[in-house]
């Protein structure tokens, strides 16, 4: 199995998970952990204020609480970059 395909199988066993996503600027998402695209933009469903997308760009800690012994497994983000925009070729 190559490291994608681990991360990837490791994602799928986290949804429907309760997360603590912490933002970049200090606020924090609670909810269970609907889905996430390879931008690492997240779908939280939040119990107060229904489903809420992250942008991974924002995203500074991911905590996933354990489904079978309460524990939690953190990820940290490193700080995020936005990406250079593509340089535009003019025809001539």
């Amino acid at each position: 199995m190559t490291s994608q395909e681990a991360a990837e199988t490791r994602l799928r066993e986290m949804l429907g998970s309760e997360v603590r996503v912490t933002l970049s600027d200090g606020r924090i998402v609670n909810g269970a952990f609907e889905c996430i695209d390879q931008g690492m933009n997240a779908i939280v469903r939040d119990k107060k204020i229904g489903l809420v997308m992250v942008p991974g760009i924002h995203v500074a800690k991911f905590e996933v609480e354990a489904k079978d012994q309460g524990s939690k497994a953190t990820a940290e983000a490193a700080p995020a970059e936005t990406p250079a925009p593509a340089p535009v070729q003019q025809e001539e």
